[in-house]
């Protein structure tokens, strides 16, 4: 138990009080997790990222993490991670709550270990599903951690290119993202340097104070309310949205 009280989870976890971590966990061909000799505060990224959790709670109290037992299926499932467990990934869909809780704490690693700047490199430290030509045919293939992510464009692949969101182009549904979207979309309202941004306060009275379900509707009255309609940041808070995939 947390010195909180709160249980301890199996590679890395946090609340609003405690950051915890362990050993990374690998997937065996029985279908179970065992610890690897790797112990997750080895991957400065991983620390930054349960850090940021500690800190969008303490900060905002909210989101919480809305469950992780809807992951997309396809190229939005977390099916082709080995190393740690498969209840969420960078390219899994999942409704919006539990994708920007996870998305907030890659942009927080992300703004911990880079400048402002256009682009900033994320180190992800699960398998990512990449694409290739195989026997005439585009196939998917997963790539080890540590993959770098540039966290200043929207999710990118090899073979497709840029797109407006991942779940966008390969599992668009109402009400869904990633964590991918979610990393580059924070990262272009805040991240980069831009005269509209907005400032990690503003961030946490949005994102933390949506009346309703935590859904992309929900969000956008409550970032009108706050920001105000017609203003140059409500207007890039919506573009970027749109741009990264995280209004659907």
């Amino acid at each position: 138990m947390s010195s909180s009280g709160e249980p301890l989870c199996g590679e890395a976890c946090a609340n609003a009080n405690d950051a915890w971590f362990g050993q990374n966990l690998a997937l065996q061909p029985n279908g179970t997790y065992q610890p690897t000799s790797v112990h997750s505060t080895q991957d400065a990224y991983v620390v930054g990222h349960e850090l940021g959790h500690s800190v969008q709670m303490a900060a905002s109290g909210g989101p919480s993490n809305g469950g992780y037992n809807d992951t997309g299926a396809g190229h939005c499932s977390c099916d082709h991670v080995q190393d740690g467990n498969r209840l969420h990934c960078l390219q899994s869909s999942h409704n919006v709550q539990s994708a920007e809780v996870e998305g907030f704490a890659h942009f927080f690693a992300t703004r911990v270990m880079n400048n402002k700047d256009a682009n900033a490199r994320f180190t992800y430290y699960k398998d990512v599903r990449r694409f290739r030509l195989s026997n005439g045919a585009v196939a998917a293939y997963a790539v080890a951690p540590p993959v770098p992510i540039n966290a200043g464009a929207p999710a990118y692949d090899p073979w497709y290119g840029q797109t407006n969101g991942w779940v966008r182009k390969f599992c668009p549904a109402a009400n869904r993202s990633s964590e991918y979207d979610w990393l580059t979309f924070l990262w272009a309202i805040n991240g980069k340097v831009h005269t509209a941004n907005l400032a990690l306060p503003e961030v946490f009275a949005i994102l933390g104070n949506v009346s309703g379900g935590f859904t992309w509707p929900n969000i956008d009255t409550r970032a009108l309310s706050y920001l105000g309609s017609g203003t140059a940041k409500y207007l890039r808070f919506i573009s970027e949205a749109n741009n990264n995939g995280t209004n659907l």
